[in-house]
């Protein structure tokens, strides 16, 4: 059974997700490239490795609770 403290952990895996996502949006203001040969910087190559382990996370935590995450 989910605890509150359960969801609260999810909220903020969920902000967490948020914030790296909208870190990754200003590093790319004209969009994301269209050729998987794009070369992108070490700034941005972090960025997106660390959006995508808070949305590992989110979606871990989810699934955890019951929940569909797709």
């Amino acid at each position: 059974m989910a605890t509150f403290e359960d969801f609260k952990e999810l909220v903020q895996l969920r902000s967490s997700l948020s914030d790296k996502v909208a870190k990754l949006a200003k590093l790319f203001p004209g969009g994301t490239p269209a050729t998987a040969e794009a070369e992108f910087t070490p700034e941005q190559k972090r960025a997106i490795r660390d959006a995508d382990e808070a949305w590992e996370k989110f979606r871990q935590k989810a699934k955890e609770l019951g929940g569909y995450v797709d």
